[in-house]
């Protein structure tokens, strides 16, 4: 029956497909019609008539296409699909409808010209022949893709030709304005129906979003500031200028800014754009102006200047297009176009090769005078060397050592001067005031590899005294560490100079003297580079650079570099020479490499600076080299390695490259129409750096092809992959032939081989870290991005936890995402199938394995998968459970498991994900998976046979976890083959570290011995390997169970051990659950060990490091883990480091300090406790053990055994030792006098006034001794100088040591807790900065090197608070960023959220109450005597009751009063007709009348009901005073709860929530008379009192269970009556005796079986907060914001019978208050 509804189906869909297909095509041919009358000069009446009916028509086919298009979509499997018709049709509609519309409106304006024809005929071709009329061109509606740039100008533009159109209406406005509307801004009003009315909506919508002055604003003055710079004079780009600057200062204008007034600014700001050219006439013709020149004069400027260069252009090219013929061939101009080369064809004048005379080795060996008389000759131009015109019409620079217009090549310097070191060789001396260094020479030296050094040089810009710019040659010396200058260029600039007496020392210790500085302000070449300088003069600097000219034929210098030096080849002198302070400012990130035997090109802010070896066979052997290395500094640091003692992971930060990766996936990342990924490689540098990768690729094929021709099965294998490859649209075949100067990489690829793998036994790899003729591979350019996975460790603890999991991986994982289609030339291969074939080409299409960023890139497309599903467990299971392609996820229930699988499965899917090889340790699990997912036998594993995942052998049937160790050591025993053979045992959770540690120490001594790798170890060692490798295959018998957890657990703990031994120290995490029967049980989680250092050191420094790493890998549990934690312990056997940690850190050492702090920071809040060493696990990985023993360790896997007792069975403490008799203890500690400045410190509360009032006493010190006094206002000197001296004493008093050794020149303890940040000492202020690892980057001094804090000085905290009030209370993080702008406090982190948790007002945005532990149970809620004799009362309601059955009934309010009793929890409902005093009465005397008289009535104090019921707070309001002087008249005590505290009462809330539940359910929407309802809550009351007190008993001999209905009548309300059961004879007793002894049967199991229920807390197990008389707090109040909420202080405080307050009296403004703890919230003034 289902195979025929199908069929019913299709065939009914196909049905409507092809209605629907008619309607298209009427849709059609309107659009053709459409198309028709848009070409005519206008419309006659006949045509518009047409138009109108034809519209018409259409408006109605829209409603016969959505009856088809609804029906179509109800039977379609393809919803999706079938939307995007209906988006599809419904659009192309209403453009039409639009179109026709505005033809319409046309017409009615503009009427045709000419009448219709003779015939008659309607044709649209015919009506558009009218003639007389002049059709003015047609104005196109504007456009708007949302830019700010282009608002304004489409907004006047639409209002003048479609807004304020009278006759248009607003629905043909609409379309026009939909039309109009692209990008961004169409999204504004997509939302809008096409209606009349919503027009002016959307226009509004588009007016507020865009006609924003602010942004207006901001984006125009952007753009002028954004102007590109002009590089070379060019007419057009003159205009663009012009253009721009007129269009953004009119819109400014038009904005109300004040731009009349910016002339200066604009002139200033555009002059800066111009070219070198055309910025010196600006400069020429602003001094002849006699003010500052305005706008205006600025603009018409460049208007002449461009009309200069436009006509000089014209010129030239009218002058070239008609020079007569000449017979000298050099003169004759011929263009050629040539298919095959894209370069002009020369002929050198001088050697007739083809290259230009520019390029011509033999002139370029000529003297200058003989190049200028051969140029003259050649009749080229002697500005550009070139043939085709001469120097006034090149457009090429001028020379770069002067301003004039002649090639560089002939450039003669007439102040050339050369110099030679006259300077003595002086030996240095420790003596010297000053030691600097300088360039040395070596002798003249024969080498192999003949070649020439380049250095770094440039061509910059010099100032004299004047201001006026010279040209000098620079060289830029990364070993010199001061600047110099020579005399003649100190000369001819005029410079002051100073009396300055240093040595300057070289290599070999010469050395000579200078006594003379200045300062030089630099300027570069080729951009807005300035910088100023202090120089050393010396007579000369070194020898001319180059030594020899240097042929630049062989350099394949890209084109479009500027270089810093174009004449870098030609000898020449250097002027100046800067050391490495200024080398590394000017130097950038980007390198060009040129090739192999090649210099480099380095980017800086002077130009491309090109360096290194160029090889030449022709230089003479015997030349000269220059070392330029130079150092003031004569100490030479050593640098040693420090064993790391700590090995588990921190939380990785993500690095500028990580960031910048992350940024391009973001912004680079698309998916195609199957929802793949479509990903671009992130390049940090372009392609074109990568040479020919060809050869090699080939060379590497052909030598696979050996190796596959010997193994047909690896063949064969290898084949099949690759025509999967080609199958699967993976790999493209390319028809074109290989062109070596495309930008292109060929990817060598091998075979590997993985038996094991149950899909793929063979695994092609691409190699793309093989360089390329250029020296660069693909990887080397590519950035590899970070990890954006949890790591192995996290992933299987937690696949541990959970009690049901699944595994599965992504079948094809990479190359189920495509590249952009722009990349793949660089991911090309050769093969072919057959060896007789030619040779290949394939371009691969996807990810590739290989390339350094597929991992990345594949992992983060499946990771943000997560973000396009809704369901947060799949987010969560996407984001933290895969590793790579492997999924290890599960959950607490076969629902939640199945329900989370299937949604991976959906959401990778829409990407084209295909999940496989399915496991689970439940058989139904897979079952429904099965059912979801294709072909079981290829997904699923369904008989559960053991696998491998991450690793990680699991048996799923047995759900454990086994090793599979199969070891063979060869005859040969060496270090290599030992590290090879116990790699092989993986263990990431450490289950078998105690067998695994003897293999660390083995390794250990391998080193310690330091034997070589291939180097036969002796004897000893070889017995030692052999017995751990037989050893460790009994492991191959170990079955550890999977799941830590257990079933119906109510409290989960871990415990933490830590151990050392004299070789080793490790750690283990023992999970312990307790049971909902109280047992526990207790696994083995996870542990780690590490060998002890190689340095000897004390048994209890290794237990303190054990207990860190304990420490550590308790926390990196708890971030892995997913489940609660209630609480965790920590144990260890060494008194000693007990000791430490309840020590002082300033009386520790700083070895045993610095653990310390971070151990007592990681274990806030936790405890650490003592363990006998023979109950200590950690002692087993401590120490070791061998695999055949630690099987049957109960120890080892179920821990010590009070672990499965209660806790207080747990060990106690020993008393600790005398803290002085500990060792690492400091006896006696240097304490700083407190002086009046810290006291200044620690009374002051705001930084500015702290920092003012010390400037005051160091003027009032330098006033009292100097007689020029300072007075007035603070200057900013003063203010600096009071800062830096309060850093100054901040150091001292925390980094004392630190402060004295750095300022003495010495260097940090490799061990110190600084020596990670590289501090060194600053002379400037004295004070200690971070040296780090910015020091090349290009921020500002403060940011590379910040000021070094202590987070415990009080200056650091007036500090962090100062920031936090400036950036308006923000956060930790943003204020801690801001912060290290220019300081580095050491836990700044902490600080900075302590700032901010003890912040008033960051307090009362986000304000804490306080929670006190639950109380005890009030004596009436456990002393029974009679029902209701204490009793609880509160209401409900409204509910609506109807005067009488039937139609017309009038409703009317009522309500409920509950009734309660606090022992038996017996429920008494009555119904009142009001909230008022006399009806309460009312309902409590017909309680009393049937239930008797309390004792004791509790009800609310005040306004405990909402919305509606606020009538209630009336009842208690006003009725306080009557209605316990009613009552008291019967003696019955009336208490009232603390106001706004229903958890006061929580019993008779409790009651109520019950009754209404009830009540809901039966009343629905009907309305009952009073009758009905009394009878309804009659049932209702008999059924809560029928409800268990306590579980049902299974005893046969037990009368019933019991309810609060047993204390009422004796049974249950709902039960049929029974005969009383009892041991003794019941028939006996008379009938009071009966009832008595029923009575105290059911008190007796009230006192054993419900009573004892009521004995555990189920909340507020501890106290949170407290308060104290005086405290200053905040009122909570639901219906205010919390910054409304009142403010008042604690006068009182109401302690119960248990000793714990719970309810205070607060003084307010408004007088005197009481509220419970639960609302009140203490301001954060103490901490």
């Amino acid at each position: 029956m289902a195979n025929n509804s199908d069929k019913i189906d299709n065939s009914e869909l196909k049905l409507l497909i092809k209605k629907r297909g008619s309607c298209k095509a009427q849709l059609t041919q309107f659009e053709t019609f459409l198309s028709r009358l848009d070409g005519c000069d206008g419309l006659s009446e006949l045509l518009k008539t047409e138009l109108g009916i034809r519209m018409k028509k259409i408006e109605l086919l829209q409603s016969d296409f959505d009856k088809l298009q609804c029906e179509i979509e109800l039977l379609s499997d393809n919803v999706d699909e079938a939307y995007a018709d209906r988006d599809q049709f419904e659009s192309k509609l209403f453009r039409l409808l639009s179109v026709a519309h505005g033809l319409l409106a046309a017409a009615a304006r503009y009427p045709a010209a000419g009448a219709p024809g003779g015939d008659g005929t309607s044709d649209a071709a015919e009506e558009c022949r009218g003639g007389g009329f002049v059709r003015l061109p047609k104005i196109d509606l504007p456009h708007f893709d949302g830019d700010y740039q282009h608002w304004l100008s489409f907004r006047d533009t639409y209002i003048s030709l479609i807004h304020d159109n009278t006759s248009i209406n607003n629905v043909n406005k609409f379309h026009y304005l939909r039309a109009a509307l692209t990008g961004s801004a169409s999204l504004i009003i997509q939302s809008l129906d096409l209606t009349s009315e919503n027009y002016s909506i959307a226009w509004q919508l588009l007016s507020d979003r865009y006609d924003n002055p602010r942004l207006l604003i901001n984006n125009h003055i952007s753009a002028l500031f954004s102007v590109d710079p002009i590089q070379r004079e060019s007419s057009s780009a003159l205009r663009n200028i012009v253009d721009v600057t007129n269009k953004n200062l009119r819109a400014l204008a038009s904005l109300g800014e004040p731009t009349d007034h910016w002339d200066s600014l604009i002139v200033f700001l555009m002059s800066k754009k111009l070219d070198s050219s055309s910025y010196r006439q600006w400069e020429e013709h602003r001094n002849n102006l006699d003010s500052s020149p305005t706008l205006q004069q600025f603009i018409k400027f460049l208007i002449n200047r461009a009309d200069l260069l436009e006509t000089l252009t014209d010129t030239f090219k009218y002058k070239q297009n008609n020079k007569p013929n000449n017979n000298n061939d050099a003169f004759k101009t011929k263009n050629f176009v040539v298919s095959t080369d894209n370069t002009r064809a020369y002929s050198c004048p001088m050697c007739s090769q083809s290259h230009g005379l520019f390029n011509c080795p033999s002139f370029k060996a000529l003297d200058i005078d003989s190049r200028i008389k051969k140029a003259k000759e050649s009749r080229v131009c002697m500005n550009c060397l070139r043939l085709g015109h001469v120097e006034n019409a090149c457009t090429l620079t001028h020379c770069k050592y002067c301003k004039y217009r002649h090639n560089t090549l002939l450039h003669k310097d007439v102040n050339k001067n050369t110099y030679t070191n006259k300077s003595a060789s002086v030996p240095t001396t420790s003596g010297l005031a000053n030691n600097v260094a300088l360039s040395s020479d070596i002798s003249p030296s024969t080498l192999n590899n003949h070649g020439s050094v380049l250095l770094s040089t440039a061509l910059v810009k010099v100032a004299d005294k004047h201001g006026s710019l010279h040209t000098a040659r620079l060289l830029l010396d990364n070993g010199s560490t001061s600047n110099f200058v020579t005399e003649s260029l100190c000369e001819k600039l005029d410079l002051k100079r100073y009396n300055a007496s240093s040595t300057v020392s070289g290599i070999n210790n010469h050395a000579t003297s200078t006594t003379e500085s200045c300062d030089l302000a630099i300027q570069s070449y080729t951009g807005d580079y300035r910088t100023y300088v202090r120089c050393h003069v010396l007579p000369h600097i070194t020898k001319c650079l180059p030594s020899s000219y240097i042929d630049t034929t062989n350099i394949p210098i890209p084109t479009g570099i500027l270089l810093a030096d174009p004449s870098f080849n030609e000898p020449a002198a250097i002027d100046i020479l800067v050391g490495a302070e200024f080398f590394w400012d000017v130097l950038g990130t980007k390198t060009i490499d040129l090739g192999k035997r090649q210099p480099k090109l380095h980017h800086s802010k002077l130009g491309w600076l090109l360096s290194g070896c160029v090889y030449n066979n022709n230089i003479p052997h015997s030349q000269s080299y220059l070392c330029h290395f130079t150092d003031t500094s004569r100490t030479e640091p050593s640098l040693t390695r420090f064993w790391e003692l700590d090995s588990v992971s921190s939380k990785h930060c993500l690095s500028v490259e990580e960031n910048k990766c992350e940024e391009h996936f973001k912004n680079n990342t698309c998916r195609d129409v199957d929802g793949r990924f479509i990903v671009t490689m992130p390049l940090k540098e372009s392609p074109e750096v990568l040479g020919n990768s060809y050869t090699i690729a080939k060379r590497r094929l052909l030598s696979l092809e050996r190796k596959l021709d010997k193994d047909h099965n690896l063949k064969h294998r290898y084949h099949e992959f690759m025509r999967e490859y080609l199958d699967l649209g993976h790999m493209t075949e390319n028809n074109n032939t290989y062109v070596p100067n495309e930008t292109n990489y060929f990817l060598p690829h091998h075979g590997v081989i993985r038996e094991s793998s149950s899909s793929t036994k063979l695994r092609v790899v691409f190699e793309a870290n093989v360089p390329s003729s250029s020296g660069k591979s693909l990887n080397d350019i590519q950035r590899v991005g970070p990890t954006v996975q949890d790591d192995l460790f996290s992933i299987i603890l937690r696949f541990r936890q959970h009690k049901f999991v699944v595994t599965a991986d992504i079948e094809k994982m990479y190359r189920a995402i495509w590249l952009n289609p722009v990349q793949r030339p660089l991911q090309q291969i050769l093969f072919r199938f057959d060896a007789n074939e030619p040779i290949k080409s394939y371009t691969l299409n996807t990810a590739t394995y290989g390339t350094a960023s597929a991992p990345y890139l594949a992992t983060k497309c499946l990771v943000s998968l997560a973000e396009t599903t809704s369901d947060a467990r799949v987010q969560e299971a996407i984001r933290h459970d895969f590793f790579v392609d492997d999924y290890l996820g599960g959950g607490d229930s076969v629902e939640s498991v199945i329900e989370v699988s299937k949604g991976i499965i959906e959401t990778l899917k829409s990407a084209q994900f295909n999940l496989r090889k399915w496991q689970s340790n439940n058989l139904e699990i897979l079952k429904q998976i099965s059912e979801l997912q294709g072909d079981p036998n290829v997904t699923l594993n369904l008989d559960n046979s053991p696998s491998k995942t991450l690793g990680v052998y699991w048996n799923s049937s047995s759900d454990n976890l086994y090793f599979e160790i199969n070891i063979k050591a060869g005859n040969k025993i060496t270090k290599r083959t030992i590290l090879s053979l116990i790699s092989q045992v993986f263990d990431p959770l450490g289950l078998v570290g105690p067998c695994t540690v003897e293999t660390k120490i083995l390794i250990q001594k391998l080193w310690i011995n330091k034997y070589e790798w291939d180097q036969e170890v002796p004897q000893h060692i070889k017995t030692l390997f052999h017995e751990i490798i037989n050893s460790l295959h009994n492991l191959n018998q170990f079955n550890i169970p999977r799941w830590a957890f257990s079933d119906n657990i109510i409290k989960t703990e871990i415990h933490t051990f830590s151990d050392a031994s004299e070789r080793a120290y490790g750690s283990c995490v023992y999970i312990r659950t307790i049971r909902n029967d109280g047992t526990a049980h207790v696994c083995l989680l996870t542990s780690k060990n590490k060998v002890a250092p190689i340095k000897p050191t004390t048994i209890p420094r290794l237990e303190l490091c054990g207990a860190l790493l304990g420490t550590r890998l308790c926390k990196k549990v708890l971030d892995s883990l997913t489940v609660k934690i209630d609480q965790c312990y920590y144990w260890s056997d060494s008194t000693i480091v007990l000791g430490w940690l309840n020590t002082a850190n300033s009386r520790l050492e700083r070895f045993v300090r610095n653990r310390v702090n971070e151990i007592q920071e990681s274990t806030a809040g936790d405890t650490w406790s003592y363990v006998p060493s023979k109950q200590n696990p950690a002692d087993l990985v401590s120490r070791g053990v061998k695999a055949d023993l630690i099987s049957a360790s109960a120890l080892w896997w179920s821990g010590p055994t009070f672990l499965h007792h209660s806790n207080s069975e747990f060990p106690s403490t020993p008393n600790l030792k005398n803290i002085n008799q500990l060792p690492d203890i400091v006896l006696h500690t240097s304490t700083v006098e407190t002086n009046e400045i810290n006291t200044l410190m620690n009374k002051i509360s705001n930084y500015s006034k702290l920092i003012r009032i010390f400037a005051y006493v160091q003027r009032f010190i330098y006033n009292c001794k100097n007689s020029n006094k300072k007075y007035g206002n603070l200057s900013f000197s003063e203010l600096k100088s009071s800062k830096i001296a309060l850093l100054q004493i901040a150091q001292q008093e925390m980094f004392t040591d630190e402060y004295h050794i750095l300022k003495s020149g010495n260097t940090l303890n490799k061990k110190n807790r600084l020596i990670s940040l590289s501090p060194f000492y600053d002379t400037d202020n004295n004070l200690i900065r971070v040296g780090g690892r910015l020091d090349n980057s290009c921020y500002s001094y403060n940011v590379k090197h910040p000021i070094l804090l202590c987070s415990k000085h009080p200056l650091t905290k007036l500090i962090f608070e100062f920031h936090h009030i400036t950036l308006l209370h923000a956060g930790p993080l943003l204020m801690l960023s801001c912060i290290r702008q220019n300081y580095w406090p050491l836990s700044g982190r902490n600080l900075a959220k302590r700032i901010v948790r003890t912040c008033v007002r960051c307090f009362r945005v986000k304000p804490k109450t306080i929670q006190p532990v639950m109380g005890n149970l009030p004596s009436h809620r456990t002393k029974l005597e009679f029902p209701f004799l204490n009793t609880g009362v509160d209401y409900a309601g409204p509910v609506l009751i109807a005067d009488r059955s039937g139609r017309g009934a009038r409703l009317t309010k009522s309500y409920l009063c509950i009734f309660i009793c606090l022992a038996v929890k017996a429920v008494h409902i009555e119904l009142v007709s009001s909230l008022t005093k006399e009806a309460y009465l009312a309902a409590l005397n017909r309680f009393m009348a049937r239930r008797g008289r309390p004792q004791t009535i509790y009800s609310d104090h005040g306004s405990n009901f909402i919305g509606g019921f606020n009538e209630l707070s009336d009842l208690f309001r006003n009725s306080l005073s009557d209605i316990p002087t009613i009552l008291s008249h019967d003696e019955i005590d009336f208490k009232f709860i603390p106001p706004y505290s229903p958890h006061f009462g929580g019993i008779w809330e409790a009651a109520v929530k019950s009754v209404k539940h009830h009540l809901r359910r039966v009343l629905a929407l009907a309305h009952l008379t009073y009758e009905e309802m009394i009878t309804c809550l009659n049932q209702i009351e008999a059924i809560l009192n029928s409800r268990p007190l306590t579980p049902l008993s299974s005893d046969p001999s037990d009368l019933s269970f019991l309810s609060p209905s047993h204390f009422l009548i004796g049974r249950p309300l709902t039960s049929v009556p029974y005969t009383q059961v009892s041991d003794c004879n019941v028939h006996r007793l008379d009938r009071f005796q009966r009832i008595e002894f029923l009575r105290q049967h059911f008190w007796k199991r009230y006192c054993a079986e419900y009573v004892t229920l009521l004995q555990q807390k189920t909340k507020w197990l501890t106290s949170t907060g407290h308060l104290q008389v005086g405290s200053l707090v905040l009122v909570k109040d639901k219906t205010q914001p919390p910054l409304m909420w009142l403010m008042g202080r604690i006068v009182q405080l109401h302690p119960g019978k248990d000793g714990v307050s719970r309810v205070a009296d607060i003084e307010t403004k408004r007088g005197i208050i009481q509220r419970a703890y639960n609302n009140i919230c203490p301001l954060p003034l103490d901490c």
